[in-house]
């Protein structure tokens, strides 16, 4: 907190945003010696009381445009700074796990899917499926 003696009032700039508190609403008397500790007792708790509010749309738009940079401006990004980057986003030493995890979806996406897992296949077991039923009775060809 800074102290003002002209306004008897002790600010803290945070968020963009200035907060401000008078001796008089401190309870204390006005002087810096005398309310440098309740003006630290009170920011302690407003620091708590900001902190747990939700985002403003304010904040919330200007998070999204340093997202919307960050992923314009990631391929220009080298290795290092790209895993300093996503470590300071989701915590430390997720850039490696998420990267292997990512790995390894290319690598089951680049398998050739079998036969019988596509959807040609898939129609025609069906197709056999109807056939077998109509053949045995089961169902009738107009149907």
């Amino acid at each position: 907190m800074t102290g003002q003696a002209s306004t008897r009032r002790w600010f803290k700039k945070h968020g963009g945003k200035m907060n401000t508190v008078s001796c008089k609403r401190l309870g204390t008397p006005e002087t810096k010696e005398a309310s440098g500790a309740a003006a630290n007792a009170w920011w302690a708790a407003k620091l708590k009381e900001v902190e747990a509010a939700p985002p403003s749309e304010a904040d919330r738009r200007a998070n999204a445009l340093k997202v919307w940079s960050m992923v314009r401006d990631w391929s220009h990004l080298d290795e290092p700074s790209s895993e300093k980057l996503v470590d300071s986003l989701v915590g430390e030493g997720r850039y490696r796990e998420i990267k292997a995890q990512a790995g390894a979806m290319v690598e089951a996406a680049s398998k050739p899917t079998p036969a019988d897992r596509t959807v040609a296949a898939q129609v025609e077991a069906w197709e056999g499926l109807l056939r077998s039923a109509c053949r045995a009775g089961q169902m009738s060809e107009g149907r």
